[in-house]
């Protein structure tokens, strides 16, 4: 599978108030093969969310009325902590940094943002995010085989949870 082919399979939602830059970054995003929304409003984005379903998060820090960090915070309670989260944003201080990265965002660029830069810093977002999900993705196996490795895989991860944290489990509830 070509890179563009892999990545139109993932949906870029960019939270940007600044519309030539929303653009401009999907237009770049749209040109590697990924399909991309621009939002000019934590508001709008937030509406939309309940009707569409997305991949990855381009995030504004300076948004009108809702800011990026407090959408990052309503994104990591409502949505799938798994869901990437690129800050991209003129604030540069290592405080708002350390805070975007606290909040839960998985990288953080700082504008003016370079096309090279941004493009192989969302392909290794969705690299990091594809395994995750792929990585109980037995497709070529037959199905009897496939729920045989996941009840194993599940089975070896809870043990391992187990034991490492000290803590035993009996008739499924965990005993600290």
């Amino acid at each position: 599978m070509t890179t563009a082919a892999r990545n139109i399979a993932t949906r870029i939602a960019v939270i940007e108030d600044d519309v030539h830059q929303g653009k401009l970054t999907c237009l770049w995003l749209e040109g590697a093969g990924y399909a991309c929304q621009h939002f000019e409003s934590g508001k709008f984005f937030i509406k939309n969310i309940r009707r569409e379903t997305f991949d990855l998060l381009l995030l504004d820090w300076n948004l009108p009325a809702i800011s990026g960090d407090e959408i990052l915070i309503w994104v990591r309670r409502h949505l799938d902590w798994r869901m990437p989260v690129l800050f991209v944003t003129s604030r540069s201080g290592e405080d708002d940094i350390v805070r975007a990265l606290e909040l839960g965002a998985d990288d953080y660029m700082v504008k003016p943002i370079r096309r090279g830069e941004l493009l192989a810093r969302i392909g290794a977002l969705a690299r990091r995010s594809e395994g995750t999900a792929q990585k109980k993705n037995f497709s070529g196996l037959p199905l009897a085989a496939q729920r045989n490795l996941s009840a194993r895989i599940s089975a070896r991860s809870c043990r391992h949870q187990w034991t490492s944290s000290g803590a035993t489990a009996t008739g499924g509830i965990q005993k600290i």
